[in-house]
């Protein structure tokens, strides 16, 4: 038997050979004291948008962190508060939206979230209506 291989995925155990895959913990946003998954957020609106896209999240100071949606697109897309609704509930809806021309990826092509994230300016971030 060998030792477990410590990761910083997130699963929840379907039997006892079996698990789903929901994230990555460093990725949890802790808003407010709720824990969002946003991978899992991602994968609920993912039909929503044409092009690539992330929840991530911004310092705020009254909950600690909020959601964003960072979009890849070179151009800005309407999005209205009232489509995410309809398939994420009130605390999951991320509250502010930017857009960027290209995520910074890794060599394999993976998001680069926290870094992709701070090349938005304080006010290239917009409330979502």
């Amino acid at each position: 038997f060998e030792a477990p291989l410590a990761t910083n995925d997130l699963i929840q155990l379907v039997d006892g050979t079996h698990f789903e895959w929901l994230g990555r913990a460093d990725f949890i946003i802790n808003s407010g004291g709720l824990k969002l998954n946003p991978e899992q957020i991602e994968s609920k609106i993912s039909h929503l948008f044409p092009s690539k896209f992330i929840v991530t999240s911004l310092p705020d100071e009254r909950l600690g962190s909020i959601a964003v949606l960072l979009i890849e697109s070179e151009k800005e897309i309407f999005i209205q508060k009232s489509d995410l609704e309809k398939y994420l509930v009130k605390f999951e809806i991320p509250k502010k939206v930017a857009f960027i021309t290209q995520f910074i990826r890794t060599e394999s092509g993976k998001i680069m979230r926290k870094e992709s994230t701070s090349k938005i300016k304080q006010n290239g971030w917009k409330s979502l209506l």
